[in-house]
């Protein structure tokens, strides 16, 4: 209702795609990231078993990305990659082939995203919060 429709959002359409933003780059460079986390994946996973982490979130990942995949060219963008593999404390850089290494991270998690930040604490006025959430719960909700 809020956006003009009055009819139930189940019976709405979903939208078409644009077709200038469909091109095989970023299927290659997704297909790409499937891969990179499949090799994180393992590695987190014999972190796991030797009860270094219990969880993703707790692990910190040095990966060293092949420079011919694909994913390389995210690799300047640290923010993105750890959101899209569900990591919170991830180093990257660019070698001969995509390897990964684990270890328990040494950032605090912040309670409530609960990923495992530099900036957790940052934030005088709310000190288990990372900068992000802080920011998020300090916005004062519009009166109404």
């Amino acid at each position: 209702e809020f956006r003009g429709h009055t009819d139930s959002v189940h019976l709405e359409s979903f939208p078409e795609p644009d077709a200038a933003f469909a091109g095989r780059g970023a299927t290659e460079q997704i297909e790409a990231l499937m891969k990179v986390r499949d090799v994180i994946q393992r590695e987190i996973e014999k972190a796991r078993q030797a009860k270094l982490i219990g969880s993703n979130l707790e692990a910190a990942v040095k990966l060293t990305l092949a420079e011919n995949n694909p994913a390389a060219a995210l690799a300047g963008d640290v923010g993105t990659l750890g959101e899209f593999l569900i990591l919170s404390d991830i180093k990257v850089s660019l070698g001969a082939e995509t390897l990964a290494e684990v270890t328990r991270t040494e950032f605090a998690k912040c309670e409530r995203c609960w990923r495992h930040l530099e900036d957790v604490g940052s934030d005088t006025t709310r000190p288990t919060l990372c900068g992000r959430c802080a920011s998020v719960v300090s916005v004062t909700a519009p009166s109404t």
